[in-house]
Parts: structure tokens; C-alpha cells; sequence
């Protein structure tokens, strides 16, 4: 069963706010960074092994075979476990302890050193790959083994004290210091010269190492010890002071390897790297100040963004649709051709009207709402772009995305979408001319065309010849009765009854062109309406859209400072 539950899910908490995120917070190397860091201690947390892990870094030749030896104090280790894995960990455990960290296996050398010493049964050492090689792969594996050890002796000597690749792997390092322990090893070569004091040679020795680990590693307060590894696994000591150190050194390492205080010590390590973790955050997270610059920025946008379109602002527009719509439809109106003939005449007054086509409502469309919506989507442009470079300078990280929307991907949008209205309406219109309701329409204006002609025959004839016509039914006389109206046409009552016919009828064209040009003008109104509806409407839409993009990470980081408090209250009430 996984133990420290509690910091298990905290943990669980800072990987899913990270995934979550992140991204407003860090640039992505260092959020992978932090990924990693938190899968370490996720997996830490979640192991049921319960093995003390010591591990053991340095260079080459600074004895840590001997170390291992001293510490155990039987030989448990030889130069030769090392070879032929100068890049691959060396496991020295008691044969009933396991060793765990299946997930890092491809670190190990296999198989571990097993022994039998139960001094140690509780501890897993892990002799670690020289940091001073060539070989990046060295410290690769040293930098995954890290988060997982609960005490790590940096062992120096001497000779090697001063080399640099140390103190820049220790810096490196710093989020695990509080496991940190430096050795001094190889005491007793400065007892083999002649010359100087040993003891002064150690204090300065020692004094040279402790300055290098601060003024290099920037480490404050190192855990220091001069050790001899061989006269403490040889047990022939011929100094007091070295003895004392290693002495020192057992009881440091004791008190943490005692078997009561292995889960103390594991838990107080695991909180003290998840502490260090989330002040390592908090220093690029800066909440304080983060939220006084995403209020600043709200305010901005809000202030940028409150103005919207109305239905006024396209009035030239919604004119210029009406009177080409109306020239479109009166066009291709199916009436009789004396009532289109009118219609054409009377539409603005022309003596001749141009059939306007689809694609001259389109330029409409689109040069006036370029004319009347460009300069304000422009301003509007320019605010989303200042909030981003606001949101740039306060956070250190570029906008999620591109999630900038261009004007002229907007009014080009808005202005294609409300033309495809119009046409769609148009075509309809159109279409409905051929149907059967255009067909009855156009027999009705014939018949009211018609009637002038009637009754101008009537008058001329007269009602009784007629009704002899139909009375009598003989069908030889017609042609007389035919020519006799012929006659009566050239006399003065026929002249009359022509001019009265003729009155009439241009009467009742005008009177016909008129009722449907008004229909015609009407029904491109009401299309003219809806149109610069629809893009009055989507116009706004976009200027919100623009609006919540700009502030979208506004809000994300916002909601990101809020969840990093929580999870530092939390981890709080953990500890």
C-alpha cells in the first residue's frame, strides 16, 4: 500500500495544475522541468519500498569503494564492482531488502551487490557514476537518481577538491541540499608528507572546500567531514580528529538509517523537496504581483472593447441594397410587359435600367462595411495586441497560441455572410416567379389590361347587337356586325371611345406598374433590413469574440494564481 497518501495526492494536485496551467506560467523547457520534477516525486510518494537510499557521488579515485567499505565495516565493495559500468549505478543491498525504483532499472547495473551485513539491512547504497567523466550520460543518470535519495555523500579528496565540475553539479542541484553531506576523504595522506602540520593542512584543505561550495555552488552552511575511509575500515587510526570525524559521520547517517525513523525521515525529505518545489514556483508565479497585473489588464480590455455596432451605422449601406435590390427584382418581375415596361420607367426615374447583378450587391457589401467598420476594428485590433503585450511583460509568457483575430478576416466574414443572406432571399424570389401564383398573377393583369378594349367595343357595337349575335346564333351575319364596328371607328364617337380606351388603359398600366413596383420596393426593404441585422450581429459577436480572446489567458492565468494559493494552503495543512 502507498504510504504519505496525503502528499501523494497534494503532489497528484501540482502535476494536474501544471498540465493545466503551466503554459501561462513558464516557457515550455522549464515547465518541462518542473514536469519532470513532480513525476519524481509523484513516483517517490507513491513507493511502497521502504529502503533507506544513500547515495554516493564524486570523481574518480576519491575513494568511494573504500567508503562504502568503511561504512558497512566489512569489504563489501571493490574497484572492480564499478567496471565494466563506469556509467551504470552500483546497488549494494542486504539480500532480504529489495531494492525498488523499477521505473529507473535501465540505471542499474544488474545484478545489485548483495550482502549479508544487518547493520545495513535497511539501507540501499548506490555508487553512482563519476561526475568528472567525459560522459554527459554520467550525469544524466546522476541528475534522474536524485530525487529519489534520501541522503547523498559528495565525496572530494585532496587532490580533487578543487576541480569545477563539482561545485557546477552541486549548484545544479541546490533543490536537494537538505539530504547534502561533503566529504573530505583521503585525511590520512596529509599525515604521510613531512613538513607542515597535517592538522593545518586539513583546516585549510577543509577551510578551501567550504569556500568553493559557497562562492561556486552557492551553498550556505555545508555539512562538512574529514574522513579517512581507510583507517576506518583498516581501524588504524593515528589521529584523534579523524577518527572523531568518521565517528561523526556514522552517527549523522545513523540517526536517519535508524529503523524507526526511515518513514519519518522519508516523509519529512519528501516534504522538504515538495517545499522547495513549490517556493521554486512561487518565485516565477509571483501571485501578489500577477494579480494586481491582470486586474490592470481587465480594466484595460473592458475599457478597450465596451463600444459595439448599430443598425444607424449602416444606413448609407441599407440604402444602396434598397435601391439595387429593387433594380435586381424589378428586372426579372415576371409581369406583362406593358407593366414591366412602366416598371422600368418609373424605377428612379431612368429611361433605361441596367439589370443589376449579384456580384454588384456583393462590392456593396463589402466596400461599405470595410468603409464604416475597418477604422473601429482597427482601434479594437490594436487594443488586443497592447493586452497582449501587457499579458507578455506581466507573466514572461507569449499569448496561448494564435489566438489573435484580424480585421479583415472579421468585416470580410461578417460581409460574405450577409451578402449569402441576401442572395439566398434573392434567388428565392426569383424562383417563385416561375411557379403557378407569378402564372395567375400575370392572366389577371391581362384581363384588367383587357377590360378597356372591352368596353370600348361595347360602346362602339352596342349591347343589342350583341345579344342579336348570341340570340339569333346565325354566324353570317358576324362579319357584317364586324365591319359595321370597323366603320364606327372612324366616325367622331369612334374617335372618342379610342382616345377613352386609350386613357384607360395607360391608366391602368401606370396604376398596375406602380402596385408592383411599391411590392417590389418593399420586399427589398424588408431584404435590406435583415441584412445589415445580420451584420450588425455579426460584427458584435466578433468585437466579444476579440474581447474574450484578449482576456481568455487573463483569466487562465488568473484562475492558475488562485489554484497555486490553494495548493500551497493545502500543503500547509500537511505539514
Amino acid at each position: 500500500m502507498a504510504y504519505f497518501s496525503e502528499l501523494a495526492l497534494l503532489i497528484n494536485t501540482i502535476s494536474q495544475f501544471l498540465d493545466e496551467y503551466g503554459a501561462g506560467f513558464f516557457s515550455e523547457d522549464r515547465l518541462n522541468f518542473f514536469q519532470k520534477m513532480v513525476q519524481k516525486l509523484s513516483e517517490k510518494a507513491n513507493s511502497d519500498c521502504e529502503a533507506f537510499y544513500l547515495g554516493l557521488i564524486g570523481g574518480s579515485g576519491v575513494g568511494k569503494s573504500t567508503l562504502i567499505n568503511a561504512i558497512a565495516g566489512k569489504e563489501i565493495s571493490s574497484p572492480s564492482d564499478r567496471r565494466p559500468f563506469t556509467n551504470k549505478i552500483v546497488a549494494y543491498r542486504h539480500e532480504e531488502q529489495d531494492r525498488g525504483l523499477a521505473k529507473l532499472s535501465d540505471l542499474f547495473r544488474d545484478p545489485d551487490t548483495v550482502h549479508e551485513n544487518d547493520k545495513l539491512k535497511p539501507v540501499v547504497i548506490f555508487d553512482l557514476p563519476d561526475i568528472d567523466s567525459l560522459e554527459s550520460s554520467n550525469r544524466n543518470t546522476v541528475t534522474q537518481i536524485l530525487p529519489y535519495l534520501d541522503a547523498v555523500i559528495w565525496i572530494a579528496s585532496p587532490e580533487k577538491y578543487a576541480d569545477s565540475a563539482l561545485y557546477s553539479f552541486v549548484g545544479m542541484s541546490l533543490i536537494h541540499q537538505k539530504n547534502f553531506i561533503f566529504l573530505l576523504n583521503k585525511m590520512d595522506q596529509l599525515f604521510d608528507k613531512q613538513g607542515a602540520d597535517p592538522h593545518l593542512k586539513m583546516k585549510n584543505v577543509a577551510d578551501a572546500f567550504a569556500f568553493y561550495l559557497k562562492q561556486e555552488a552557492e551553498l550556505i552552511n555545508p555539512k562538512l567531514f574529514c574522513i579517512s575511509s581507510k583507517w576506518e575500515f583498516e581501524q588504524n587510526y593515528t589521529d584523534y580528529f579523524v577518527s572523531h570525524e568518521f565517528r561523526r559521520l556514522r552517527e549523522s547517517l545513523a540517526s536517519k538509517i535508524d529503523s524507526k525513523q526511515i518513514r519519518s525521515a522519508k516523509r519529512n525529505n519528501l516534504i522538504q523537496e515538495t517545499n522547495n518545489l513549490l517556493r521554486l514556483l512561487e518565485q516565477y508565479i509571483d501571485p501578489q504581483n500577477k494579480t494586481r497585473a491582470l486586474e490592470s489588464i481587465q480594466i484595460h480590455g473592458k475599457a478597450e472593447f465596451h463600444s459595439s455596432f448599430c443598425e444607424s451605422d449602416f444606413e448609407m449601406l441599407k440604402e444602396s441594397l434598397i435601391l439595387r435590390s429593387t433594380e435586381f427584382l424589378a428586372t426579372r418581375d415576371r409581369s406583362v410587359r406593358p407593366i414591366v415596361f412602366v416598371i422600368t420607367k418609373l424605377l428612379l426615374r431612368r429611361k433605361k435600367v441596367d439589370a443589376a447583378e449579384l456580384y454588384d450587391l456583393k462590392s456593396i457589401i463589402n466596400t461599405q462595411t470595410v468603409e464604416i467598420a475597418q477604422p473601429r476594428l482597427l482601434k479594437l485590433e490594436r487594443a488586443q495586441s497592447e493586452i497582449e503585450a501587457m499579458i507578455l511583460f506581466s507573466t514572461g509568457v507569449k499569448y496561448y497560441g494564435n489566438n489573435t483575430i484580424k480585421v479583415d478576416a472579421i468585416y470580410t466574414g461578417c460581409s460574405n455572410n450577409a451578402f449569402e443572406i441576401l442572395k439566398g432571399r434573392l434567388e428565392n424570389w426569383v424562383e417563385s416567379r416561375d411557379g403557378i401564383a407569378s402564372k395567375i398573377a400575370r392572366a389577371t393583369q391581362c384581363l384588367i389590361l383587357f377590360l378597356p378594349v372591352t368596353l370600348m367595343v361595347l360602346k362602339l357595337s352596342g349591347l343589342h347587337s350583341f345579344s342579336c349575335i348570341f340570340r339569333n346564333t346565325n354566324w353570317l351575319s358576324i362579319p357584317d356586325y364586324v365591319l359595321g364596328f370597323l366603320l364606327s371607328l372612324f366616325s367622331l364617337d369612334g374617335l372618342v371611345a379610342i382616345v377613352s380606351m386609350l386613357i384607360m388603359q395607360f391608366l391602368l398600366i401606370t396604376f398596375l406598374g406602380l402596385r408592383r413596383l411599391k411590392k417590389i420596393e418593399k420586399l427589398a426593404k424588408k431584404n435590406s433590413d435583415e441584412v445589415v441585422k445580420n451584420l450588425v450581429l455579426c460584427l458584435n459577436n466578433s468585437i466579444k469574440s476579440m474581447f474574450e480572446q484578449s482576456l481568455l489567458l487573463v483569466d487562465k492565468i488568473g484562475n492558475g494564481v488562485n489554484k497555486f494559493s490553494e495548493i500551497v494552503r493545502a500543503f500547509a495543512k500537511v505539514v
